[in-house]
């Protein structure tokens, strides 16, 4: 039987670069290493060639862009009159979107302003509305990477009905029997309780998938308590089903899970099917089987051998790769990491229980399993060193679908307790600071004192050289890492010399940070399920009209943004497709949104060298909305139609209404009762003061607005939830440094 193979080209070639190592580390405490270390569930790295690595856009052209000023009053701006209320000599009434004299200044001083006045609920009706009222269109690096965010979420939805939630619960049934068999033949040995523990294990991911799933009588008990827990979802509990016949020296050997990840939230919220699915997959990937302990490596084993089973094994891998494509790869222990670590015992398979529960062979396989490194990122609760000092023994383990080692994450993991010892919680700034934004840093320091935690300084150095010697097959090996790729331009400190006056400040440098912190934050609401969080550690008529105005829009100049979003796109289109698992309205939708990013990121380069742009590139500019408008149309068809079919025709007007493109997601979890909540609100619009044909225009667009707030650990929150926030404004203020371009 071919053996199994796990992870992908990402860790693989992280494993050459050595693991961080923070300064002062206290004798005993294990660093949490920025990537995994050089571990074998980590080299069990098979060449992802089904979802190839593809490259990355770099842009060097520079920029030419003549300089321009805005005058006091926005006197140089040839079309104020559309900013303003009144009409002409005919009667007809402008457009107006009045500007408040806060944003007039902020215009003048930084050459753009954000205005709290005009929320959208999608991103494509204002630059509709502009085209109807000849207003330019500003485009957005925002308005791009937020119909991305459409997309993949609606991709992945339809992954995960269509193939994923149907394998999960086909491999749930056959474990669940290959588990009872072993436990018939093992009752009466040293594996009974080990058996017995599958068979309960399989039948809580069996009854979460389906209500009617046939639940074995003697794990009946075990499986009704761990639903009751989950049910419950009321935050960290023991687990009766791990613990379940195992005799502990002291409390801090019980294992605990936080079932208030049970939650259904991000897009599974949206049907029972999906629901059920979210839960079932959390219990598969989050529950562990810890090295330290002899009756759960047991388990692990028997699991392990029950995969064997051809049927199993193709079930196993076509959800596993088809998540790492989408996700990245697992640095728990896999069933991949037990058949190659334990080979030289068992030979190229763990195949016969014979084998499996020989005791000479399991002290052997027992003393192999022990050596197996811990996950990166730490999803278990644990106790702090002074009651817990081997982190190691609490935390490793073997995981029989695992969540996913994400970089974001780990940076989180890196800067949190016990890390970076006392805090409790990230922020999301630490993300762009770790990809390089000194702007991210130096607002990390004067408005949420990172100082104050001595560690932090020298973790996020050490995070900094890792990111920064990472290469680029590495970033672009699968999509998440790739999206990430897309944004990190975002976090640079480039310099601006010869780019337009509105990119020539600060003010600018905190919009760019806002959209990374707003399309990152639709990556993790995206990849709620599959992704780990850290946890810190516990603790119109009649008279002739005039012609329009002029309305040539601006395309913001990220050139290097908009050419990794086609590259992006294009992976994502070539991998649903590879795998046959792209519909023909994805299809058309994905290929449409690459040619939409290709065209963006050469009308910028135009921009920046100060070449002319052609009618056809303001044709584009002009009509972009419409272009928004079609793949949201392709990205909501599903949630459309469903709602039409039950109260009758609906208005995309009505359906925003009660379902805006805003998003919550929790990233981070603080044991001590509190999670850290990341969400976009209403869109906000941005008015732009650029250059066209030596003049001064303002040009009209769309930015996210993006919200860092805690809860309540059993009060994760759901994009239901959020939304009803949002329509009764119950929403938390925008950050302090937000300020610096927004007018409230």
């Amino acid at each position: 039987m071919k053996r199994f193979v796990a992870i992908s080209l990402a860790l693989a070639t992280l494993l050459s670069l050595a693991a961080c190592t923070k300064s002062g580390t206290e004798p005993g405490v294990t660093d949490t290493p920025v990537p995994p270390t050089n571990s074998p569930n980590n080299q069990l790295a098979k060449t992802n060639t089904l979802f190839p690595a593809t490259e990355v856009f770099y842009y060097s052209g520079g920029a030419n862009v003549p300089e321009y000023s805005v005058q006091p009053g926005l006197s140089n701006v040839i079309n104020i009159n559309q900013f303003q209320y009144g009409t002409d000599d005919v009667g007809d009434y402008y457009f107006s979107l009045q500007l408040p004299d806060e944003a007039a200044g902020l215009i003048e001083q930084n050459g753009f302003a954000v205005m709290d006045s005009m929320n959208s609920r999608e991103y494509y009706s204002l630059y509709e509305s502009n085209r109807y009222n000849y207003v330019p269109n500003f485009i957005t690096t925002d308005s791009a990477v937020h119909t991305f965010h459409l997309m993949y979420d609606y991709v992945l939805k339809d992954v995960e009905r269509s193939s994923l939630a149907h394998s999960l619960k086909t491999l749930s049934e056959h474990m669940a029997e290959a588990s009872y068999q072993q436990y018939l033949q093992l009752k009466g040995t040293e594996f009974e309780n080990a058996a017995i523990r599958n068979v309960a294990f399989f039948g809580v991911g069996g009854r979460l998938l389906d209500d009617s799933f046939a639940v074995k009588e003697e794990a009946a008990d075990l499986v009704n308590a761990e639903l009751a827990l989950i049910d419950a979802a009321a935050g960290i509990s023991e687990s009766p089903l791990i613990n379940y016949g195992q005799t502990f020296s002291n409390m801090t050997e019980y294992y605990s899970a936080d079932y208030s990840q049970f939650i259904p939230r991000s897009h599974y919220t949206q049907s029972e099917e999906l629901g059920n699915y979210f839960r079932a997959s959390m219990w598969y990937g989050q529950m562990t089987l810890r090295s330290a302990y002899p009756d759960e490596v047991r388990s692990a084993l028997l699991m392990t051998s029950a995969l064997q089973a051809q049927e199993n094994e193709q079930a196993w891998y076509s959800i596993f790769e088809t998540i790492n494509f989408f996700v990245g790869e697992c640095d728990d222990i896999t069933p991949a990491d037990y058949v190659q670590s334990l080979s030289g015992i068992y030979g190229d398979s763990i195949g016969t229980l014979e084998e499996v529960t020989d005791a000479a062979k399991f002290e052997q396989a027992l003393a192999v399993v022990k050596t197996l490194p811990p996950p990166a990122i730490n999803s278990i609760p644990v106790y702090d060193e002074t009651l817990q000092p081997d982190r190691e023994a609490a935390i490793s383990g073997f995981r029989f679908l695992g969540q996913r080692f994400t970089i974001d994450a780990a940076i989180f993991q890196r800067l949190i307790d016990r890390e970076t010892p006392g805090r409790m919680l990230p922020n999301a700034l630490d993300i762009p600071a770790a990809f390089g934004s000194d702007e991210a840093y130096s607002i990390l320091k004067s408005d949420y004192g990172v100082e104050a935690y001595p560690d932090y300084a020298g973790n996020l150095a050490d995070i900094r050289t890792y990111t920064g010697a990472v290469e680029d097959d590495v970033w672009t090996s699968n999509l998440y890492w790739s999206w990430l790729n897309m944004l990190r331009p975002l976090a640079g400190n480039t310099d601006r010399t010869g780019y337009p006056f509105f990119m020539e400040n600060t003010a600018w440098t905190r919009k760019e940070l806002n959209t990374f912190l707003g399309s990152w934050t639709e990556l993790k609401h995206d990849t709620l399920l599959y992704g780990k969080q850290a946890m810190a550690e516990r603790g119109d008529g009649g008279m002739e009209a005039p012609p329009p105005p002029d309305d040539r829009g601006y395309v913001e100049p990220n050139p290097e943004l908009f050419g990794r979003l086609a590259l992006l796109v294009k992976q994502t289109q070539e991998g649903l497709t590879a795998a046959n698992l792209i519909t023909e309205e994805a299809d058309a939708a994905l290929a449409r949104l690459c040619e939409v990013a290709n065209q963006l990121m050469e009308i910028s380069q135009k921009e920046l060298a100060n070449t002319e742009l052609t009618s056809e590139d303001y044709d584009f500019i002009r009509n972009y909305g419409g272009d928004l408008e079609h793949i949201w149309d392709a990205a909501k068809k599903d949630e459309l139609d469903a709602m039409a079919d039950e109260y009758g025709n609906v208005q995309k007007e009505s359906y925003l209404y009660e379902h805006p493109d805003a998003i919550v997601a929790d990233v981070a979890t603080d044991p001590n009762g509190i999670v850290l909540e990341e969400a976009t609100g209403f869109a906000k619009t941005i008015v732009v003061a650029f250059p066209r044909d030596g003049e001064v225009v303002l040009g009209v667009g769309v930015v996210y607005s993006q919200y860092e707030f805690t809860v309540p650990l059993d009060q994760r929150m759901t994009d239901e939830a959020w939304h009803q926030a949002l329509n009764q404004d119950e929403i938390p203020p925008l950050a302090a440094w937000k300020e610096a371009y927004t007018v409230s």
